[in-house]
């Protein structure tokens, strides 16, 4: 499949060819999203020290966190923050940034807080998870 952009340029699918769009036609599918075992499987597979354990957490917080929220075209919410981390996995980024990208939007659309995140993932998570809603609203 042939990778398009979305947005600024930025590809649909990580450089190991993860995450992929793929077009549908008749009857909206169910998305596809990686289970939390692959996902761990796949950063064990390219970094076999990796603390996984943060992102079996941030993984399940997500998952409650989001969840019954709809995107606009009716897919769960969480499929996109999971999307994002497969692709951070793709292209092979530490546990932090896999985590960060699991819990880029809990704090912004559900009840979970900074000073949560904090406590359970640490100062670095947090202030990366911080930093992406400093983005969003313009303030870089």
């Amino acid at each position: 499949m042939t990778q398009r952009g979305i947005g600024r340029g930025m590809p649909l699918a990580a450089p190991d060819g993860t995450a992929a769009a793929t077009a549908t036609t008749d009857a909206k599918p169910r998305p596809d999203i990686i289970r939390q075992f692959e996902l761990t499987e796949k950063v064990h597979a390219y970094d076999p020290k990796a603390d996984t354990g943060l992102i079996d957490a941030a993984y399940v917080l997500a998952m409650q966190a989001h969840g019954n929220q709809r995107r606009d075209n009716g897919d769960p919410y969480i499929t996109h923050p999971i999307a994002v981390a497969d692709i951070l996995a793709g292209y092979r980024l530490d546990v932090a940034s896999i985590v960060t990208g699991l819990l880029h939007d809990t704090i912004e659309d559900t009840a979970v807080r900074l000073p949560d995140i904090e406590t359970r993932f640490g100062t670095q998570i947090a202030g990366l998870v911080e930093s992406l809603r400093g983005r969003r609203y313009g303030a870089f």
